[in-house]
């Protein structure tokens, strides 16, 4: 059989000679046996001159075992295509996509007809096409496309990262609802909006963005879809969050700290007053044998040095003052506290206590005390419409073991894990400070003690406290006992700018058998002192102008030898910072109002050291 298909004069021949796309004929061995014109084209010299020639001498080097290997297939039935790349007289590559259909099959003669189609423009656009997306996907925002209807197109590497959805996941679905559904009508009204969004993560966690989102429009200025870029703020966010709790921890701590500074104030000058008074009742009692009077006087003592407690207990609140542990009766402790929210609480909590005759641990009485109190006062918070308060001591061990439970409605693990976080709250803002049980727990440590919280949402919250027990330190320490004690005429100066209580004090050790004259200021005390030369002087902590250690420091510089009690407008937990040589001249600290028994305790002290 000849295959001259010129000779045939068959349609098959001129489609064969017009074709767009050059066409050939390949032999068995694969080497051409006709070309048509457009090989010429492709090429850029003469058809000819490939015939003999085999069809892998045109391939470059690293695509001729594909050809091969796809000649092969070929001859065994099997048609496809494969992509090849051409030399050509230039150099430039040829990016050509072939494919090869057998002519004979029924014959020995084995014919092949090949296509080849010019591919270099299509791989050029498909490799821009990769490198752009490439890019895409390394840049570090989430870069989302959309058709008109705002179904997603494209969606690179970081968006799937950063939404933790994959690209094949979101095709095809709704971009504003995937990305921003909270803004989905403020994105489909606008052509252009840019902003911060909150959304949320596949597995539902929260996600703050910044979100840049505009319409892409033809040439005819029709819309034709969308593209949004969005950035992670996430963390940006939570470090403004941050810096905003700080801020406020900062505003709040000032405002304590300015709290604690005008309850000072207030304090020393509420004390002086109730020094005065307490001064004046019990002179009261010195002078009158009425039964009824010394009643009506007792009363008075009373009230003053209860008053005198609250102050103390408003100091060491507002201040966070930490005392040095002492042996306290901690049933002593929770029963003040019982008294204190049995009148304040709500009548509708039941409040139960289960406690010993005595309990006697190591700790500061007035923080033991802020800390059941912080715990009732979470628990009633708890019950807002009622419920069971329950205080239980008992010991366990070395060890003494303070419950106190409620029936509230409970707190999660989330909230436990923080309970004891300086400035952590769940109340609303002007409810609560969160310093509550952060102090508490501090109070508890500096006791050496632990505090165990147990609670789940709709069961109640239980506080457990555990305080060593005071075994051989001794009994607990009380106040200064009713025995006054008398002077033999020793000469007594007393310094102090409230000119009621100096009166007072003057006469009430007066009456107790002392020389006494007194001084408003420094100043004036300076100037008595070196006329008078009193045995021992009682100066007030805090004056003005000058204050009471300022003028003890004046003082010894007229006489090393002088004795001082100082006084304190509030309870203070430790001496005041003062240098060495006036902490030998101070015999003695009596803290405001103090009855006479004290202030003759304090002078007989002084006077003997």
């Amino acid at each position: 059989m000849k295959w001259k298909l010129e000779e045939s004069g068959t349609l098959e021949a001129i489609l064969f000679q017009n074709y767009p796309d050059p066409v050939h004929l390949l032999d068995g061995q694969g080497h051409f046996l006709r070309v048509n014109p457009a090989w010429e084209r492709i090429l850029g010299r003469p058809g000819a001159e490939l015939l003999g020639q085999a069809l892998s001498s045109l391939v470059v080097v690293e695509d001729l075992e594909k050809v091969s290997d796809h000649l092969t297939r070929v001859w065994r039935g099997e048609i496809f295509p494969i992509q090849v790349t051409l030399r050509s007289p230039n150099d430039s590559p040829l990016q050509v996509e072939v494919i090869h259909f057998p002519l004979s099959p029924q014959t020995s003669k084995k014919i092949l007809f090949g296509i080849v189609k010019d591919v270099t423009e299509r791989r050029r656009m498909e490799e821009l096409l990769a490198f752009q997306t490439n890019l895409l996907n390394q840049a570090r925002s989430a870069l989302v496309a959309a058709d008109r209807q705002g179904r997603i197109l494209f969606w690179n590497r970081f968006a799937e990262e950063l939404y933790q959805w994959k690209a094949e996941e979101v095709k095809g679905r709704d971009l504003v609802e995937v990305m921003a559904p909270r803004s989905v009508m403020t994105l489909r009204q606008s052509a252009h909006w840019e902003g911060e969004v909150e959304t949320t993560r596949k597995d539902g966690s929260p996600l703050f963005v910044h979100l840049s989102h505009s319409v892409i429009r033809d040439r005819a200025g029709r819309v034709s879809g969308t593209i949004c870029v969005a950035t992670d703020i996430t963390e940006r966010k939570e470090m403004e969050e941050e810096k905003e709790r700080l801020q406020a921890q900062l505003r709040q701590a000032q405002k304590l700290e300015s709290i604690g500074t005008i309850t000072s104030g207030v304090a020393h000058n509420f004390n002086n007053v109730m020094a005065a008074i307490l001064g004046n009742s019990q002179l009261i009692q010195v002078h009158s044998s009425d039964p009824a009077i010394q009643g009506y006087a007792k009363m008075i003592d009373r009230q003053v040095l209860r008053g005198s407690t609250l102050v103390n207990h408003l100091m060491r609140f507002s201040r966070a003052q930490q005392a040095e542990p002492t042996v306290v009766n901690l049933v002593d402790s929770i029963t003040e506290v019982y008294h204190l929210i049995s009148r304040s609480f709500d009548r509708k909590i039941e409040i139960e206590t289960d406690l010993p005759s005595s309990l006697q641990v190591r700790g500061d009485p007035t923080g033991l005390v802020q800390v059941f109190m912080n715990i009732c006062t979470n628990a009633r918070d708890a019950m807002p419409e009622g419920g069971r308060l329950r205080i239980e001591a008992s010991q366990e061990g070395e060890r003494a073991k303070v419950v106190i439970s409620d029936t509230g409605h409970g707190m999660s693990r989330e909230v436990l894990e923080r309970i004891f976080d300086p400035f952590f709250t769940t109340k609303p803002p002007g409810k609560g400070t969160g310093l509550g049980l952060s102090t508490a727990y501090g109070i508890v440590e500096g006791c050496g003690g632990e505090i165990r919280v147990d609670s789940e949402p709709g069961r109640g919250t239980t506080f457990t406290i555990f305080l060593p027990l005071a075994q051989g330190a001794g009994s607990p320490t009380f106040g200064p006992g009713e025995e006054i004690i008398r002077g033999k005429g020793e000469r007594i100066l007393i310094v102090d700018d409230e000119p009621d209580l100096l009166e007072t004090l003057v006469e009430v050790v007066r009456n107790l058998g002392y020389e006494v004259e007194g001084a408003s200021d420094g100043e004036e005390a300076i100037e008595r002192f070196k006329a008078w030369r009193p045995d021992v002087i009682i100066i007030d902590r805090n004056m003005p102008k000058m204050d009471g250690i300022s003028c003890a420091r004046r003082l010894l510089e007229v006489d090393p030898q002088t004795r001082f009690i100082i006084a304190f407008g509030y309870a203070e937990s430790a001496a005041p910072e003062i240098d060495e040589a006036i902490r030998r001249a101070v015999r003695d600290y009596i803290t405001k109002p103090f009855r006479t028994a004290e202030l003759s305790q304090a002078l007989a002290r002084a006077l003997k050291a």
